[in-house]
This record gives structure tokens, sequence and C-alpha cells, in this order.
């Protein structure tokens, strides 16, 4: 299988917010690529010791009882869903 990057948009954060809101339910990976998810293949429950029949995600749709602003909703799940050890720039030495 082959990924055509070219399809992939770059969006900012309130294109993220209008794409999120267009929906019934957005979900959200994060990883170090299509092609790199394809070559290691589905995600994997460390716990259980079982692999998953997909790869890992989470929802970014705001929850009905969420009464604040969507936008703040959308916001907090990314950042919480970011594992910033796996995937962030490196770091200079002693940061």
């Amino acid at each position: 299988m082959s990924v055509d990057f070219d399809s992939m948009p770059i969006l900012d954060f309130a294109a993220v917010g209008r794409l999120v809101l267009d929906r019934s339910e957005t979900f959200l990976r994060y990883s170090a690529g299509p092609e790199s998810d394809l070559r290691e293949g589905p995600s994997r429950d460390f716990e259980a010791g079982v692999n998953l029949p997909g790869w890992s995600v989470t929802t970014i749709t705001p929850e009905p009882w969420c009464s604040g602003p969507p936008e703040d909703w959308i916001a907090r799940r990314i950042c919480k869903y970011a594992e910033p050890d796996s995937l962030a720039a490196p770091r200079p030495p002693g940061q």
C-alpha cells in the first residue's frame, strides 16, 4: 500500500476546530507518519499482551456535557494525547 502525502492537508488550529465541529466524531492519532504505521503494524496493548485490530486513537470531539468553548476541549485533547518523549524534537543536553 502506498501513501499519497500530497493528499494530506496541513491544517492550522482554526481549520482543525472546523473539521472537528463539522463531523459527528473525529479521532486523533499521533505517529511518525502513515508509512511508519504501515511498516510497524497496528498498536499493541502491552498490559494485556495483545495486538489491537488497528491503530490507537483518541476522540477529540467535544463531549455533549462539555460546557466550555469547543476549541478549549479540542486543544486539551490534542495536548493530552501527545506523547512528548516519543515524537518531540530532540532536546539540547541538560534540558
